[in-house]
């Protein structure tokens, strides 16, 4: 997001305002990037979806008597935003997240025109649903226009808001950090294959652990794959699974890293085994650097790769799918450059964050 509003101000002359609903990582690149934000707590309207566990369950009950106080408090809130958009002049508000929506209602209140970028699918990724649903019913479809990233998002809510103006525009990314000199792919005797990202069950690593261990059951042993994610219970759990298999040898897991890039560069093959991915930054940033990548079908991953052309995918949750179409890259290193080739090609014509902030600034002109 910050680099669509930096080019949204050096290239078509916004003046933006942020406002932050809690601390974290957003407000070091704000700074950074000299971008001008305010910061006013408020409460999401999530709750658990469907838990198994029982911490969650016990979460999703206690849900049902916090909620009604968090929407009192937000009350507050949309007020003191309300006072905010009106001192500042602002002229279209967006919402960046299905998180939050006190800055909808302060919108609405105001009488300015607001844009909902909609990210996520919530229950079929990350577990969570939308505590009043009647609500973001009304909020959404009241909204000038309601931006999701890809077209298997734009299906699930031209459902739940039919009477809205639904609109189709894919994330942009920074092509300058993701670009480097033109590499082969499969140069090293051990090829490197690497995932990114949150570590959870929506993600897969289990299936990319366990066709790794078809892999090496068939005697394959020149590749390695590192999972790179922030440490939880569920990676420990398969930290496990990697010790208990005797898989060590193939299968690291290296934690949350910076620079990320870096980690593509090195790489040969990137994973991308969710079930429902919303759109797929890993998959674009990786095929801008040179990567491989092999995906699910399903979610967002085969609008974004076409088999044998511009990527590889495989049946979404089958292992030995993906074990064999792995193996397939491993022994076909001149037909997977050509791939590797045209998939930097696509995104490089169509994924960039000045293709997106181009799309973004005629939505802006339609209000």
């Amino acid at each position: 997001m910050v680099r669509l509003l930096k080019i949204l101000m050096e290239s078509y002359g916004y003046d933006v305002l942020v406002l932050l609903h809690n601390d974290g990582t957003g407000e070091k690149l704000l700074k950074e990037n000299k971008i001008a934000y305010k910061k006013i707590r408020s409460f999401n309207w999530f709750v658990p979806y469907h838990p198994k566990e029982l911490k969650r369950k016990i979460k999703k009950f206690l849900c049902y008597f916090w909620m009604p106080i968090t929407y009192i408090y937000n009350k507050i809130v949309i007020r003191r935003i309300s006072q905010l958009l009106k001192k500042e002049k602002i002229d279209i508000v967006h919402i960046n997240t299905s998180c939050c929506y006190v800055g909808a209602e302060a919108a609405k209140q105001s009488k300015i025109p607001y844009v909902w970028h909609i990210r996520e699918f919530l229950e079929e990724d990350q577990e969570r649903t939308i505590w009043n649903k009647k609500l973001a019913k009304r909020l959404m479809s009241n909204s000038n226009c309601v931006i999701t990233i890809s077209n298997s998002l734009y299906k699930k809510y031209i459902n739940f808001i039919p009477t809205a103006n639904v609109k189709k525009i894919y994330n942009g990314i920074d092509e300058s950090k993701f670009l480097q000199d033109r590499r082969k792919i499969n140069i090293s005797n051990t090829k490197n294959i690497i995932m990114v990202g949150s570590i959870n069950k929506s993600k897969g690593q289990i299936q990319a652990i366990k066709a790794c261990q078809l892999l090496k059951n068939r005697n394959i042993s020149n590749f390695s794959l590192s999972i790179i994610g922030k440490t939880s219970d569920y990676s420990r759990s398969l930290e496990n699974y990697v010790k208990e298999n005797s898989m060590e040898e193939f299968v690291r897991f290296l934690g949350p890293k910076e620079n990320i890039e870096e980690y593509y560069f090195s790489s040969d093959i990137v994973l991308m085994c969710s079930e429902a991915e919303a759109f797929g930054r890993v998959t674009v940033e990786a095929m801008m650097a040179g990567c491989l990548v092999i995906g699910a079908n399903s979610g967002c991953t085969p609008e974004l790769i076409e088999d044998g052309y511009s990527g590889i995918l495989y049946k979404s949750g089958d292992y030995f799918d993906l074990a064999n179409k792995i193996e397939f890259a491993l022994n076909n290193a001149n037909y997977v450059r050509k791939i590797v080739e045209n998939g930097r090609n696509v995104m490089l014509r169509t994924m960039t964050a000045k293709e997106n902030a181009e799309k973004i600034n005629d939505i802006y002109n339609q209000i």
